[in-house]
């Protein structure tokens, strides 16, 4: 017999002694169980407005500041038709996120400011509390006292529960503003442009951080953070 015969043969014996061990596997067989994947988005925010901003209606004092009225909360936005070089005005936004709403972390937008060029500015009140996102080193800094108040992104500290009715966030955005001694002139300065955002919360962290910052940003609706207004 050739080597060419004989490697031949031998190869096929291989080859029938494979299919007989495959075939006696093939009679021990068992099923495993099934593992079903399910895919849901959140149960979503209760129907209308689930997250409110409203500020304390004014009223102007003879020297020409505005203060806060009593009681009176405004959500359409209050119009300073009078202003008086020199003083101060009330304004204080404020965030409710309303029962039945996931827990959240808020997220608040300034525009306008910037564009004032001094005629109106004013400082942040609170310390720690709100948490200013820087969009391109994608980090959050925490707002203190006497900082400026600039446009940008804020985030509040720690995510909200709203197992209670109207959870109000006891920490307003800012209080007040000022106006500039001179250089206001007459007519329409500009205009202060603030607007939220609740965005469902998960996992376990219950503080901002730079991680949970992006996270957050990231999920923001696009019409929320593309530069939509131009007046």
């Amino acid at each position: 017999m050739t080597k060419k015969r004989i490697a031949t043969m031998a190869t096929c014996v291989v080859l029938v002694g494979a299919v007989v061990v495959g075939g006696t596997l093939a009679l021990l067989t068992s099923s495993s169980n099934e593992v079903k994947n399910t895919f849901t988005v959140g149960a979503g925010y209760p129907e209308g407005q689930a997250l409110v901003l409203d500020e304390s209606a004014v009223t102007q004092t003879i020297t020409g500041s505005y203060v806060a009225a009593t009681g009176a909360r405004d959500t359409d936005g209050i119009s300073y038709d009078k202003i008086v070089a020199g003083t101060t005005i009330y304004k204080d936004p404020q965030f409710t996120l309303k029962e039945g709403s996931p827990d959240s972390w808020i997220v608040a937008r300034i525009h306008g400011m910037d564009a004032l060029n001094g005629k109106i500015d004013g400082t942040f009140d609170t310390n720690n509390v709100w948490y200013k996102y820087d969009t391109i080193t994608k980090t959050v800094t925490p707002v203190t006292t006497g900082m400026d108040i600039t446009d940008g992104y804020y985030f509040y500290k720690t995510k909200v529960n709203a197992l209670a009715t109207d959870n109000r966030i006891a920490e307003k955005l800012f209080t007040t503003l000022d106006v500039a001694a001179t250089g206001i002139g007459s007519g329409e300065i500009g205009n202060i442009y603030i607007t939220g955002c609740a965005v469902q919360a998960v996992g376990d962290e219950s503080v901002i951080d730079n991680e949970v910052a992006e996270t957050v940003f990231n999920a923001l609706p696009k019409t929320f953070t593309d530069d939509q207004f131009t007046s």
